[in-house]
């Protein structure tokens, strides 16, 4: 297995955050007023990591400075009703998920927004894998031990959230490895990895890029990675299907969305400066340390992508019964 060190090693490149310098300039937004990205989720996680180092290339790009604006809480709804109370004039932009577009809408009854009409969908960006995550002290060594374990005694699982798809993922696992798992809510990946870390937690369903603090440091491991084949930066790690579990694939992916009535040229300018970011080579590379696969594409490829995580995810919400814990 690779060393913790060597993973630090390939890894890099440390973010900056606030504010995000300019070069070059595309077209109407230039200008020194910022672009907003918000983010529903605390720093660190995996949504907040794809914004800054996104950020600083769409910077460059467009020629306007660009803020990275943490607003977790609800599952998303915080940072999606501060998107769409501003002013639609494309510099103010949802880091939209699964979780907060997807899922919300079949998990909540109280939700404040409607995904489908309240916002505009303008650039894909990453996809990330879920990762089954262990504290480092939990007498188990593989999934099959962690089964035999969870059948045994109740254990705690975290999730980023309500409705997040790390929620939803573990939902699932439990479903149909026939487990009864104490389901408990954070605001974000990083304060789940946190608890896990400190050993108050006993598993956690997150990304790759925000366990990576706890990993490096020795206080969580992966059992599995929930996906149809093994990733790259951690190829010993066996998929959970080889496990022994089918059908529990599950992956996070980022985009940009906007209120509705942004203006399309804006929306066009944005999803131009992110392929153009996505295809860097700087931008490429830490991707794949961190276990990100790259989603170029057109606004209309965003959208059949997203049609499809509606068809999927809704339904099995339903089909779980699952509601806010």
């Amino acid at each position: 297995m690779h060393s913790r060190r060597s993973f630090v090693a390939r890894s890099g490149l440390a973010l900056a955050a606030g504010l995000l310098p300019v070069k070059h300039a595309l077209a109407a937004l230039k200008g020194s007023e910022p672009i907003r990205l918000v983010v529903p989720f605390a720093a660190g996680g995996s949504s907040d990591t794809v914004s800054r180092t996104l950020g600083v290339k769409i910077a460059d790009l467009i020629g306007a400075p660009v803020v990275v604006e943490n607003k977790p809480g609800g599952g998303g709804v915080i940072g999606a009703m501060t998107t769409l109370a501003a002013k639609p004039d494309g510099r103010t932009l949802f880091v939209a998920s699964n979780g907060a577009m997807v899922i919300n809408p079949a998990i909540r009854n109280d939700l404040k927004y409607n995904p489908d009409k309240d916002f505009k969908l303008v650039a894909s960006m990453v996809r990330a894998p879920i990762w089954l995550w262990v504290r480092a002290d939990l007498p188990v060594k593989n999934v099959a031990d962690f089964l035999r374990l969870a059948r045994q005694r109740s254990l705690s699982a975290g999730s980023a959230g309500n409705g997040n798809i790390t929620h939803l993922a573990m939902a699932n696992v439990a479903h149909i490895a026939g487990l009864q798992l104490n389901h408990i809510p954070f605001s974000g990946d990083t304060p789940a990895l946190t608890a896990l870390g400190s050993g108050t937690l006993d598993v956690s369903f997150n990304a790759l890029i925000a366990a990576l603090p706890m990993y490096q440091a020795g206080r969580i491991r992966p059992l599995a990675v929930l996906d149809n084949q093994r990733d790259p930066a951690l190829p010993d790690v066996p998929t959970l299907a080889e496990s022994g579990l089918a059908g529990t694939s599950a992956a996070a992916w980022f985009g940009l969305a906007a209120p509705a009535a942004t203006p399309d040229e804006a929306v066009r300018e944005i999803n131009k400066s992110v392929n153009e970011a996505l295809a860097m080579a700087d931008v490429r590379e830490r991707h794949k340390g961190l276990g990100f696969t790259a989603l170029p594409g057109s606004v209309a490829d965003f959208q059949q992508m997203y049609d499809s995580e509606v068809a999927v995810w809704r339904p099995l919400v339903k089909k779980l019964g699952l509601k806010p814990d």
